[in-house]
């Protein structure tokens, strides 16, 4: 029959809580976080002749997006690449934060333009799995439904300009899922 002493208990319950110490800290340490920023193209000027893939930034568009793009340079956010959307406005929205983010890696696609939840799931399942900072460039509703799917949050309204950074727990784009992303926040 064993016969332990207190000292002999607080001396393992040490042990063991330093072990979970430790267990915690590796996990934490190897996990693997991806960054997702999603952005809503700025404010731009109403339909036309020339179509809605036409339309242009407004003027205010034009400085809402530019303030946007040195907020983010002055948290010195880096991205790894961008997706943006062929329309003129995405595009436009896409070179004021080039102008003051040099990324390497720019897709424009033809299919982020007028796309649903699920065609933006499927183009963000196919991003190479060394990005780790990626910035979506889109319309509303896609990118809102995006944000409100990946966050688990009930639809959350994105306004033009609007920008929402999310962080995902997962190592590969191509495990997107429903509710794996937090907001850390949302900038407007």
């Amino acid at each position: 029959m064993a016969f332990y002493s207190i000292p002999n208990l607080a001396s393992n319950l040490v042990e063991l809580t330093s072990i979970f110490c430790i267990f915690d800290f590796l996990t934490k340490s190897f996990l693997v976080m991806k960054f997702l920023y999603v952005l809503r193209h700025g404010e731009s000027e109403p339909s036309n002749y020339e179509g809605d893939f036409q339309r242009v930034l407004t003027s205010f568009g034009k400085n809402q997006v530019q303030f946007l793009a040195e907020r983010l340079a002055k948290r010195e956010l880096n991205f790894d690449k961008i997706l943006c959307s062929t329309a003129k406005r995405t595009k436009q929205t896409c070179d004021y934060i080039l102008k003051e983010i040099p990324v390497d890696k720019v897709a424009y696609k033809d299919n982020l333009y007028e796309c649903d939840l699920m065609e933006l799931i499927e183009e963000l399942q196919r991003v190479e799995k060394d990005v780790e900072h990626l910035l979506l460039v889109g319309h509303n509703p896609g990118v809102s439904a995006l944000v409100s799917y990946l966050s688990g949050e009930f639809f959350l309204s994105m306004s033009p300009g609007d920008l929402v950074i999310l962080s995902l727990e997962i190592d590969k784009w191509n495990f997107l899922s429903q509710d794996i992303a937090i907001i850390l926040d949302i900038l407007r």
